[in-house]
């Protein structure tokens, strides 16, 4: 777990996600370990990329992602009147990318927002 900070790194915005520390400091940095190693490998158009990792002077580990701006995918799809088929396609594409990451750990690379795909206005379903 961690909190993520919007910050600049020169010349780029970027997010900056502080582990926090808890319990056995050595599960901590194992668990930051893994999920940096994981996220670094993660090549997906719906995943951010990382770009740095370390440690602060104080010994916290960080980790520096791709800063993508974004809403809600809730008020994405209601300021462009997505209709209940592209909502379920963007959907699709979120799950995707969240499906990349390894589903034998607990956690998940935050999704970035992502354009809704095009497709028909037909309200009624594909059979």
């Amino acid at each position: 777990m961690g909190t993520v900070y919007l910050a600049e790194q020169l010349p780029r915005r970027v997010a900056l996600k502080l582990i926090h520390w808890g319990g056995d400091p050595n599960e901590t940095l194992r668990r930051y370990e893994l999920e940096r190693e994981a996220m670094a490998r993660f090549n997906h158009p719906a995943i951010a990329q990382v770009f740095d990792a370390g440690a602060t002077a104080h010994g916290q580990p960080y980790i520096v992602l791709e800063y993508i701006p974004g809403e809600p995918i809730t008020q994405y799809c209601d300021r462009r009147g997505l209709d209940l088929r592209s909502r379920l396609e963007l959907l699709v594409a979120v799950c995707d990318g969240v499906a990349t990451s390894n589903p034998r750990t607990s956690w998940y690379p935050k999704p970035r927002a992502a354009p809704a795909p095009r497709s028909s206005t037909s309200a009624s379903p594909r059979r």
